[in-house]
């Protein structure tokens, strides 16, 4: 039984993506993909990690890591994404 856990932290605006998604590959993270729409209330940036089950949503409002597999991940990819976060 896998269940959909939701976290938020940080904003589009208040984040440096490049340097998140480099921290991601430090962590040997390579299956990489990301998309961009535009949305009434902003961009909104998802990442998804394709092996790890793991999606990241990134927008005006708030980012999201929506993990389906490992808690471990989350709590690393929750370790990179704060790394990049210039204000909350």
């Amino acid at each position: 039984f896998k269940k959909n856990v939701t976290y938020e932290y940080g904003t589009m605006n208040s984040m440096d993506i490049d340097l998140f998604l480099n921290k991601l590959k430090q962590d040997g993270i390579t299956d990489i993909k990301i998309s961009q729409t535009s949305e009434a209330e902003g961009v909104l940036t998802k990442i998804k990690l394709v092996n790890e089950e793991i999606d990241i949503e990134i927008s005006d409002k708030g980012t999201h890591i929506i993990c389906e597999g490992k808690q471990s991940w989350r709590l690393k990819i929750r370790d990179s994404l704060l790394s990049c976060i210039n204000k909350f």
